[in-house]
């Protein structure tokens, strides 16, 4: 019997949409509170304070590698979600909040204690130096916030608290600006007052996402004891990528400086800081849809469903292309104003930055693509692989504007962005051949998915439904699967009647008018048993609860929850990502023996 697939991505295509914005505004509201720290630095501190703030940034940078620890731990908790692993789950997430905030902690202390001669060793001389011990002394008491705001915010998605992430995004940037003319403007603190507004406003906004973690009724909560650090170096590996992507970013931005300054000067230099400017906001749009990418993927791996990573990576492609396109497009039409926020219009470095927002937008795509497969292949765990291309996309970058500038000038720098991308893209969709041993463009050959991790197309169905008529013709359907299968009879019974029951329920009770709601059903033969996942985007409801209910007055009230809850072997609810995720296994094991 070959797989029955009637399936849509109608319900992964609502949760990328709702999850999207929050990966992306995170990494705005970053970059806009360090462009209003730059602003307000340049115009009431000076020059000297605005210098010694830039020399901070290596430190930043190191603090930055614990997105190592924090995207690793997001990987093996969205896999952990899928296998219903809740108990690893909590206690890696646990484990993950003590280590980071107990070593950023140190760090802080550390910094406090050593920060002139830090500010030495990072460069600063003279009263420079007194300006950048005085900011080190202000930021340091708030690092431990920023690491666990950057990590916590990373799985509030997971327990569906979307509002509160642009509370906390809300708030972290309010503080921050208004701390900044408090504090810098009205009360004249100087560096440290600085340093102190972006330290209070992270450490409010990391206690505030932290309490919403001490609940127990939610995917992902903290819970102290029964902490595994032995899992901090497997979130290491998994997480290296970032590493190796700041690796090779520093070594690039060293080489692009050199070649610009060595071909276009001053002015090549000065287009290129308003270049980063410009992609610390722009860039968090194929950011954001690498770790929208990420995050489902990593789940849906860890159920071992093959259906929804394609279906990830088609809505994935789409939507990113379609985002990344208009602001390409925004970008170029408005190279003028922009270009003008910073020079006077008209000066050479005007006209040769208005071209350079003209050039560089275009990697903006490739990039997302990129992001995207990148992501996919990370939440697998085939690091080698997007280790390399991690690293390399930087390195080619570099290596292309090193070569090519000489004969085209600035524009070769430009221009290399998207063509690191397009050459990056040319190397996986080389490794997909080399795999498959064909040209290809099936989604399931490009997300490279080792065959010991899959189910086999012959023991797996998937479905979505729409209405009570799809219930009844998917149930006979499962039925007709579990028979040919040389499954007992009594279990296909019993898997057909559980898709129903629950499935009807949904689209009797859970389904709007004013909507356009859809059931993904999904069903396995693993090891002798069958495992049914009915997964919804209705309001959360938790039928677990209702098996052991019992009215005297209504007997027959959750009857039908009732039977299954006796019928089936295991039963699981979780709601991830505000999706409702109940899975139901079936049989003892050996579901064929007794046919």
């Amino acid at each position: 019997m070959s797989t029955n697939k009637m399936t849509n991505s109608d319900i992964i295509k609502k949760i990328y949409i709702k999850l999207l914005p929050v990966q992306v505004m995170v990494a705005i509201v970053a970059a806009l509170n360090t462009l209003v720290d730059s602003i307000i630095a340049g115009n009431f501190l000076g020059k000297e304070v605005m210098a010694a703030m830039g020399l901070f940034s290596p430190v930043m940078t190191i603090f930055g590698l614990s997105y190592v620890i924090s995207v690793g731990a997001q990987i093996l908790c969205c896999k952990h979600i899928g296998q219903g692993e809740s108990k690893k789950l909590i206690s890696l997430f646990s484990t993950c909040v003590v280590f980071l905030g107990s070593i950023s902690i140190i760090f802080s202390a550390l910094m406090i204690i050593f920060r002139y001669p830090l500010a030495g060793f990072l460069g600063a001389t003279g009263q420079s130096r007194d300006f950048l011990a005085q900011y080190i002394f202000g930021i340091s008491f708030g690092l431990v916030g920023q690491v666990m705001m950057n990590m916590l915010m990373c799985f509030l998605s997971l327990n569906n608290k979307i509002k509160l992430s642009y509370i906390g995004m809300g708030i972290m940037g309010g503080l921050n600006v208004g701390l900044d003319i408090l504090l810098v403007c009205v009360l004249q603190m100087g560096a440290f007052g600085m340093g102190l507004a972006t330290s209070i406003s992270h450490l409010v906004t990391g206690i505030l996402l932290f309490i919403s973690f001490l609940k127990k009724d939610q995917t992902v909560y903290f819970q102290f004891g029964n902490f595994c650090f032995g899992r901090l170096g497997e979130a290491a590996i998994l997480g290296m990528p970032s590493a190796m992507f700041t690796i090779g970013a520093t070594i690039k931005a060293y080489s692009m400086n050199a070649t610009l300054l060595s071909v276009g000067g001053l002015d090549a230099a000065a287009a290129m800081a308003v270049q980063g400017n410009v992609c610390s906001f722009v860039g968090a749009l194929p950011s954001g849809i690498g770790g929208t990418t990420l995050m489902l993927s990593g789940i849906y791996y860890g159920e071992e469903d093959q259906e929804s990573m394609k279906q990830v990576l088609k809505q994935s492609l789409r939507i990113g292309i379609f985002v990344t396109v208009i602001g390409m497009a925004a970008i170029i039409a408005f190279s003028g104003p922009i270009a003008s926020l910073f020079y006077t219009k008209g000066e050479a470095v005007w006209l040769l930055t208005r071209r350079m927002l003209i050039l560089f937008p275009g990697f903006l795509v490739f990039n997302a693509i990129f992001n995207i497969f990148t992501k996919i292949y990370q939440s697998q765990g085939q690091m080698t692989f997007t280790n390399v291309l991690s690293v390399a996309e930087n390195l080619i970058m570099a290596g292309i504007a090193m070569v090519a500038a000489p004969f085209f000038g600035c524009d070769a720098v430009w221009l290399s962005f998207s063509a690191s991308d397009l050459l990056c893209l040319i190397l996986i969709a080389i490794s997909v051949f080399i795999k498959s041993g064909k040209i290809t463009f099936r989604p399931e050959d490009w997300l490279k998915m080792d065959k010991a991790s899959c189910i086999p197309p012959e023991d797996r169905m998937a479905f979505t439904l729409h209405s009570m008529e799809d219930v009844i013709n998917i149930s006979e359907k499962i039925v007709d699967f579990c028979d040919e299968k040389g499954i007992n009879p009594k279990y296909s019974y019993i898997a057909g009647l559980c898709m129903e029951e629950m499935a009807g329920n949904i689209v009797t009770y859970g389904f709007k008018p004013s909507k356009k709601n859809s059931i993904d059903i999904r069903l396995m033969y693993k090891e002798g048993k069958v495992i049914l996942k009915i997964r919804d985007d209705c309001q959360q409801f938790d039928p677990k609860s209702r098996m052991e209910q019992y009215f005297p007055e209504d007997p027959l009230k959750n009857i039908g929850i009732r039977m299954i809850g006796k019928l089936a072997s295991d039963i699981d609810y979780k709601n991830n990502i505000g999706l409702n995720v109940l899975t139901i296994t079936i049989g003892d094991g050996v579901c064929g023996s007794a046919h």
